[in-house]
């Protein structure tokens, strides 16, 4: 609001109030009001319009919680769909951030062992509350890790290989999985050698 004072009668003021309107808050050319990204990875919004000063606001999980500046840089450690609120005067306008959890790799070094040789398995994550291997491995720290893995061969010396399949899963339920196989060698048989 802008006041403006004008003179009509000695020792006398009329006093008019008139209304600015300002631009509409709305999003910057060449930038999108919904973006994806893994957790931990950072995006930036962008907004224009309305007084030319802006704040920002971000929900729990995300960081900062908090800036101003038409731009607004923020990252959210976990998956799912958080609201960025963008305010300009008496305007706002929200903002969509979707985290995806995603397995970006599991592997296993070495992928063929002799009897008796371990493997590891390394993997890399992001978005997830909870991860497991099969096998016999059980839970393992989601995000990142290694377990080493002792092989042997069964008591009828017919493995050829072993899978192990990483799970993981994320807080709205979404469950991934990845698998790496290892090539596993047969005992050597003894030759008997009968005496002459």
């Amino acid at each position: 609001k802008v006041i403006a004072e004008r003179g009509v009668a000695p020792n006398a003021q009329e006093v008019k109030t008139l209304s600015v309107d300002y631009p509409l808050l709305q999003v910057c050319g060449g930038t999108q009001q919904t973006q994806t990204s893994s957790a931990n990875v950072p995006v930036t919004f962008c907004t224009s319009g309305g007084t030319g000063s802006y704040s920002w606001s971000a929900p729990a999980n995300c960081s900062p919680l908090s800036g101003s500046g038409s731009n607004f840089t923020v990252s959210c450690n976990r998956a799912g769909s958080f609201t960025m609120t963008a305010t300009s005067g008496s305007q706002s306008l929200n903002y969509t951030l979707i985290v995806v959890s995603t397995i970006m790799s599991f592997s296993a070094n070495p992928t063929a062992v002799n009897p008796g040789q371990s493997s590891t398995l390394s993997w890399l994550t992001t978005g997830y509350v909870s991860c497991s291997i099969d096998q016999g491995v059980g839970s393992v720290t989601p995000d990142s890790g290694s377990k080493s893995v002792f092989i042997k061969q069964n008591a009828s010396n017919t493995l050829t290989s072993i899978t192990y399949t990483l799970t993981c899963t994320d807080a709205g339920g979404k469950t991934d999985t990845s698998s790496r196989t290892v090539t596993v060698s047969k005992v050597p048989k003894l030759q008997e050698i009968v005496p002459k």
